[in-house]
C-alpha cells in the first residue's frame, strides 16, 4: 500500500478535531508511571513503532507533510529513492538524521516495521524522554510500543 495515500488523508484533515488539548502529553507532564489514553482518528492518526528511532522518523515525517500541506495547500514531491518528501536544508537534514538513527533506507521500510495506532487504548507511560517526539508505553496486555507524544492524553 502506498503510505503517501495514508499521509494525504491525514494532511487534508483539520489539525484540531475538537480534542481537549489540555490533557495532551505535549501540554502536561506524562512521565514514567502516568496513566494515559491514546488518540487516533481516521483524519488524525499515528504509527505505533517498536523503537524510539522508528517512531520519531515515521511520525516526524508525517508531521512535516501535514504541516507543509496546512501551510501551502500542496503536498511535497516524494523521493523515488527514500519514499520521503523532498525537502531541503535543515528539514532534509533532520529527516536524514531520523532515517539513519532508525536504521532504515526508506519510509516504506520504516512503516512496515510499525503498525497503525489505535484510539482509546489505555496505557501506562514507561519512558518519556525529553528529547524526541515519542513516548514509550505499555497497554493492558503488556504490549509495549513508541508513539508520538501528541497522540497521548493523561487520564
Amino acid at each position: 500500500m502506498n503510505k503517501w495515500i495514508f499521509i494525504f488523508v491525514i494532511a487534508i484533515a483539520p489539525a484540531a478535531n475538537a480534542v481537549d488539548m489540555s490533557k495532551s502529553c505535549t501540554a502536561v507532564d506524562c512521565s514514567a508511571g502516568t496513566k494515559a489514553v491514546t488518540y487516533a482518528q481516521k483524519d488524525d492518526s499515528y504509527y505505533a513503532c517498536p523503537t524510539f528511532e522508528l517512531s520519531d522518523y515515521v511520525n516526524g515525517v508525517m508531521g512535516f507533510v501535514s504541516m507543509t500541506y496546512d501551510m501551502t495547500g500542496k503536498l511535497p514531491n516524494v523521493s523515488p529513492k527514500t519514499g520521503e518528501p523532498e525537502y531541503t536544508g535543515q528539514t532534509k537534514d533532520m529527516i536524514d538524521k531520523w532515517r539513519s538513527a532508525a536504521k532504515v533506507s526508506s519510509f516504506d521500510e520504516a512503516t512496515a516495521k510499525c503498525s497503525e495506532g489505535k484510539n482509546k487504548m489505555q496505557v501506562i507511560v514507561m519512558n518519556s524522554p525529553e528529547s524526541g517526539l515519542s513516548v514509550w508505553v505499555a497497554d493492558q496486555k503488556q504490549n509495549a510500543f513508541w508513539l508520538p507524544r501528541g497522540h497521548l492524553f493523561k487520564r
